[in-house]
């Protein structure tokens, strides 16, 4: 979805993740949809759990 200029996003660069379920969902006719289940991890070598977090949108600074 367009807002303005941008495509609104927010993200998470994870250093480690363990994934535990996937249930994508394949109605006729219908938007699909995919349901992801993972828990971040610590990573060692890096010392965190978030590499990088971000929103994207028309604000330029907070």
């Amino acid at each position: 979805m367009t807002i303005g200029t941008t495509n609104p996003a927010f993200r998470l660069d994870l250093s480690r993740v363990d994934f535990e379920a996937w249930e994508p969902t394949r109605e006729n006719d219908e938007i699909a949809r995919q349901k992801i289940t993972f828990t971040a991890l610590w990573d060692i070598t890096n010392g965190n759990v978030i590499n990088n977090c971000y929103v994207v949108n028309e604000v330029a600074s907070y």
